[in-house]
């Protein structure tokens, strides 16, 4: 037999026994492990993967806007991570079923302008060739201007307000995923054409005031209005103002009792964490602690610091709910509770705090308990003799490198 005939008959051969194997795979379900080629099929070349879902890292609303920042997706198992060519971002109007899309080839920020206000769903899928892989169940609102606000009474002191008004609904639904949500809150400017006073609130309780700080027998205008506001955007949406007057009180204020410690069995552990409070402070150091919505800014509010009750003041909240204490000198170094009251002594909340012992400044006593002066540069380890020192100074007196300098006091 000729070469050629006995490869033409060897190839024959390989036919009919992979044919012989596939109908055997087939009738019995055994894995096929013959090539493409030597089945006589086209080659299909690399197998490309599907790429992994991408990753909604945040979606900031503002008045008529919406910033969704998309992340690549990572892979999570061994059918996924493929390249990816697009990345889209897909927002649907929920009232009209409109739909916009934006695209770019690499993951980032999509923004979009514009929006009129209701419930957008949000869809961002990869595409790669591979196939493509989506996320949903995201959403975010673009709230309408809300109605104006009701003011109800008005209840005025010596030096402070309280203003009752009627709430209003806030519309926003629970929205899934990190969605920066706008939250509502009541926005309240207090004007006696001198000076301008301004606090704001969710108003939970239908009031909303300004502690202390006004001025007596004056006559302030006041204007309420509610307004949405979100970390990006800040304030937006804001409602039809209501406006009224109102008068202080002539006099000054009643003498204020002492504040009253809270009960040590009071610090629950339902109340922990109501309140900020650093780790971590240092003796006669300040600690700040921030009071969020339980307190309104400008309300006075008093620290405790526990196990035995020591007040470290009453201190009055600012627009950004913080609250500032200065710790006594003498406080024992170790574990503590720091708990805020207000000025009807009701507990807002407690948390823990390690208070470290102050940094000794003492200087080593001299002759019938006089303090010795340090010849030591502070943190070198250098000593100058204090002899040396002295003729420093005359020198530096000699050259008139110091001179005597007088400040005014000037009134901002």
């Amino acid at each position: 037999m000729s070469q050629q005939s006995f490869s033409r008959a060897r190839h024959r051969v390989g036919a009919v026994l992979s044919a012989v194997a596939l109908t055997a795979a087939l009738a019995i379900g055994t894995p096929l492990a013959a090539s493409a080629e030597d089945l006589g099929l086209p080659s299909t070349g690399t197998v490309e993967r599907v790429p992994a879902a991408p990753v909604i890292g945040g979606i900031a609303i503002g008045k008529s806007t919406a910033s969704i920042e998309v992340r690549a997706g990572a892979a999570s198992d061994s059918e996924d991570g493929g390249p990816v060519d697009t990345f889209e971002a897909a927002i649907t109007r929920d009232s009209t079923g409109e739909t916009t899309t934006q695209q770019r080839g690499t993951p980032g920020s999509f923004d979009f302008t514009d929006l009129a206000p209701g419930l957008y769903r949000v869809v961002v899928t990869a595409y790669g060739p591979g196939g493509d892989a989506a996320v949903t169940g995201y959403g975010f609102v673009i709230p309408d201007t809300v109605s104006a606000p009701l003011i109800d009474a008005v209840d005025a002191g010596w030096s402070g307000v309280t203003l009752s008004v009627r709430n209003v609904n806030d519309a926003i639904p629970a929205q899934p995923g990190p969605t920066e949500r706008a939250s509502i809150s009541y926005r309240l400017i207090l004007d006696d054409g001198v000076d301008v006073y301004e606090t704001a609130s969710s108003a939970i309780d239908g009031t909303i005031g300004y502690a202390h700080g006004l001025k007596p027998d004056t006559t302030y205008t006041a204007t309420l209005t509610v307004s949405y506001f979100s970390p990006s955007a800040g304030w937006f949406g804001t409602s039809e103002p209501a406006i009224t007057t109102f008068t202080t009180r002539t006099g000054t204020d009643p003498v204020p009792t002492a504040p009253r410690a809270p009960l040590p069995e009071n610090l629950t552990e339902e109340l922990r964490g109501g309140i900020g409070v650093p780790p971590s402070a240092v003796a006669g150091g300040t600690v700040t602690v921030n009071v969020g919505e339980l307190a309104a800014p400008g309300e006075p509010v008093n620290g405790w610091l526990f196990s035995t009750p020591t007040l470290l003041g009453t201190e009055v909240v600012d627009a950004a709910g913080n609250v500032t204490f200065v710790l006594p000198a003498d406080i024992p170094a170790g574990a503590h509770r720091l708990a805020v009251t207000d000025s009807e002594d009701n507990l807002l909340g407690w948390n823990d705090i390690q208070v470290a012992a102050a940094a000794s400044g003492a200087s080593p006593a001299g002759p019938a308990g006089e303090e010795k002066p340090s010849t030591t540069l502070a943190e070198t380890g250098a000593e100058v003799p204090v002899a040396l020192a002295g003729a420093a100074l005359l020198l530096l007196l000699a050259g008139g490198v110091i001179r005597g300098a007088r400040g005014r006091a000037r009134r901002v």
